[in-house]
Order: structure tokens, then C-alpha cells, then sequence
């Protein structure tokens, strides 16, 4: 697991001590790394939408 992956998991695994909701993740359409630890973590893609005058990927915990 990289680090990114790792930290991820640390932030989520933590916030859902206090929060039961869902989480998205809000990444640059060519952020495929990213998009990577999403996955990994277990993000689902929602839709590609229109934030802040460029296009981003939005996915969501299940």
C-alpha cells in the first residue's frame, strides 16, 4: 500500500469513529493517481461535473 493509500485509509477509518454519512472525493479529471487511491479505498464514480471552471471526477463511499 503507498502512502497515499495508507493515509487515506488512516483519515477514513478515523472519521468514521464521529461521522456515518458518505464521503466524496473530489478529484482533477487527470488526476488518475488519485482517482487510484479513490478506487482502492473503495469510492465509487458518481459523475464528471463542472467545479470551480474545471471538469473533476466525483466519487462517493458506498
Amino acid at each position: 500500500m503507498g502512502y497515499a493509500t495508507e493515509a487515506s485509509r488512516t483519515l477514513l477509518d478515523r472519521a468514521q469513529l464521529h461521522f456515518r454519512g458518505e464521503v466524496f472525493a473530489i478529484i482533477h479529471l487527470d488526476n488518475f493517481p488519485s482517482q487510484d487511491v479513490a478506487r482502492k479505498l473503495g469510492f465509487q464514480f458518481v459523475e464528471q461535473a463542472p467545479i470551480g471552471g474545471e471538469t473533476r471526477v466525483v466519487l462517493m463511499t458506498p
